[in-house]
């Protein structure tokens, strides 16, 4: 495998500016352009944002593969195949039914993420590095949108919903920006157990974790946990701790003073909220300098008293525990009714499913009313219900291929930061999906190809180079 501690920032390798890497660059370029005006544009969601994507993708695809032809060993991988497999049936399922062309957008979707995947796999250690750093200044702008959305009251990059006010960012929905930042910010913290001392990286990562809070997604704090129990098992506990220590610092001041501005009743534009947030990142790039961990640990105790005075001085606390208390009891039921009617819909029809175009999912609700809801908040459900049983044998090998080029990638790396990352956010966004519908949201999954890209293997490692592509010796500097 090509890839070396260089895509996290601690070494780099000098010979990685051949031709092949100054023809796929331009295509990195464009995909992360695509990225960003996938974001800013809904996420994809709508029809204009979605032909940015298709369009941005599509060109990154097309040089890309003029940089490095496609190989055959390529289209014969498990995840092309799967995804493939699964696109195909989706325009099966689709053309038997009333809107013969509903399985179209899923289709394109696996396509693109089938694109993505290639296009990042034929980028050099020290493009993966550049593109790693887009997605992180990528992430920063989804958490400062979503963070003033909350502070200053904006809609539509705050929402007010289940009577709080969550940061939903330019994606305009909460639990999709909580989607993006997650990921993210567990990439983010592999950087940091690369780069130690990296102040600029510490702020980036803290800013993501107040913007992640700032969301309210309970499903983004599941998935958050889950990431991060995956992070301390493939790179260890004291590593991991040792690189979130600044920017759980820095987030815990930033929230303490943003909570404040979460109630329906709170006056936008708190100031102590802008003051905070500059002190939590001024912290965060201080406490990150410190070479001695337990330095670190002895700043976070004191600064964590000043942050109980903090909330504690503006009376925060009852405020606090009546948002939390507000969504953890907000939206379960409705779910519930809509997983249950969906499950007696995929009992009438366990193989072929009620097909990608059907009409939402309906309930009788209270005094005789029909409810109705128009997506699951469960993607692998979702999946279940218009495609049957197929999709989702599909869909778990598509995610089974990914699982396995993610161990590939632990085993040859060894104990490289990416690998443990990479593996961490791919295992919190697939835990986020079981409780919303965000693959619904283009950029989110493209998003997630693109962190499996970064540790798949290049052509020229898996299949060897051509006689005019052989690659030089190299080295690694600090």
């Amino acid at each position: 495998m090509a890839t070396t501690e260089a895509q996290l920032g601690r070494t780099r390798t000098v010979n990685d500016s051949g031709p092949q890497a100054a023809a796929v660059l331009p295509a990195m370029h464009v995909l992360v352009l695509g990225l960003s005006a996938g974001v800013v544009a809904q996420g994809g969601y709508h029809g204009p944002g979605r032909l940015v994507l298709v369009v941005a993708v599509g060109a990154a695809g097309v040089l890309a593969l003029a940089g490095v032809r496609l190989q055959a060993a390529e289209l014969r991988s498990p995840i092309v195949l799967a995804a493939v497999g699964l696109a195909a049936w989706a325009l099966v399922r689709g053309a038997a039914s009333p809107q013969r062309l509903s399985g179209g957008p899923l289709a394109l979707l696996l396509v693109g993420v089938v694109t993505v995947v290639l296009v990042v796999a034929r980028l050099e250690p020290r493009q993966r590095d550049e593109l790693v750093r887009g997605l992180t200044v990528l992430g920063v702008v989804v958490a400062a949108t979503g963070w003033i959305g909350v502070v200053w009251h904006r809609e539509p990059w705050g929402l007010s919903n289940d009577e709080v006010w969550r940061a939903a960012s330019s994606l305009t929905y909460a639990n999709a920006a909580a989607a993006v930042l997650v990921p993210l910010l567990l990439l983010s913290v592999g950087r940091l157990m690369a780069r130690p001392q990296d102040g600029g990286l510490a702020v980036a990562t803290a800013a993501m974790l107040v913007g992640a809070a700032a969301t309210l997604s309970r499903a983004g704090a599941v998935s958050l946990g889950c990431g991060a129990l995956v992070l301390v098992v493939l790179a260890g506990p004291r590593r991991v701790l040792s690189a979130a220590a600044a920017p759980l610092l820095g987030a815990a001041i930033a929230g303490a003073g943003m909570s404040g501005s979460l109630s329906l009743g709170s006056a936008p534009g708190r100031p102590v909220a802008v003051v905070a947030m500059a002190v939590g990142l001024c912290s965060a790039a201080a406490a990150i300098r410190l070479h001695a961990p337990a330095k670190a640990w002895v700043l976070a105790a004191v600064l964590g008293l000043g942050v109980a005075a903090l909330v504690g001085v503006h009376g925060q606390w009852s405020s606090v525990s009546a948002v939390l208390a507000v969504r953890v009891e907000a939206g379960s039921s409705p779910r519930v009714h809509v997983a249950e009617a969906a499950l007696n819909l995929v009992g009438e029809h366990p193989l072929a499913g009620v097909g990608p175009a059907a009409s939402p999912v309906t309930w009788p609700g209270a005094n005789g009313s029909v409810q109705a809801m128009r997506y699951l908040h469960d993607e692998y459900l979702e999946v279940l219900l218009a495609l049957g049983a197929p999709g989702l044998a599909l869909l778990l090998a598509l995610l089974a291929a990914a699982a396995a080029t993610l161990r590939r990638a632990h085993r040859q790396m060894g104990g490289n930061a990416l690998a443990a990352a990479v593996s961490a956010a791919l295992a919190a966004a697939a835990v986020h999906a079981a409780f919303d519908f965000v693959w619904h949201v283009p950029v989110v999954p493209l998003l997630l190809a693109a962190l499996l890209g970064l540790v798949t293997d290049r052509p020229s490692a898996r299949t060897g180079p051509s006689s005019g592509d052989r690659p030089r010796p190299s080295r690694e500097v600090e």
